[in-house]
């Protein structure tokens, strides 16, 4: 498995594989207003970080389908993360999470993970920093870990 920078051409796989993903481990989580937020925002939030100078769009692919993906900006924030379901567990997530890290111009990375994720990153070193939000019927809990 190869991590490689994807560009705006892969748009439509992004955003296919963060709206299974997200449908299966992150919606049913929200309340109607959080799904119907999150799903508005989706594609803009994509837009945007290729858009930006400091964001980028890392991703995994086998077999020429996108098992993993990880938008980031290179200050210092993880903006998303998403590993195909069947391939969760087989070490996707971190090899895209380290390479976003190691990208990062920042002495701290810093994450919103969403709720059914922070397990997932206090094992990857993340702490939380303040207390779990609420924002447009969507709960996170911001994190950060020290990047070395």
């Amino acid at each position: 498995m190869n991590v490689v920078e994807l560009n705006e051409n892969s748009k439509l796989q992004l955003l296919e594989l963060i709206s299974s993903v997200a449908a299966e481990h992150v919606l049913p989580q929200l309340e109607a207003a959080g799904r119907e937020h999150y799903l508005a925002k989706l594609l803009p939030d994509i837009e945007s970080c290729f858009a930006s100078e400091t964001g980028r769009y890392i991703g995994i692919l086998c077999n020429r389908s996108l098992i993993g993906v990880c938008g980031f900006t290179t200050k210092g924030h993880i903006a998303q993360l998403f590993v195909r379901t069947s391939e969760q567990g087989k070490g996707v997530g971190t090899m895209l999470l380290n390479q976003a890290v190691s990208q990062c111009c920042s002495d701290r990375v810093t994450v919103n993970a969403s709720i059914n994720a922070v397990p997932y990153y206090e094992l990857q070193g993340f702490r939380p920093t303040q207390d779990q939000k609420t924002v447009n019927g969507i709960s996170f809990l911001p994190m950060a870990k020290v990047n070395s």
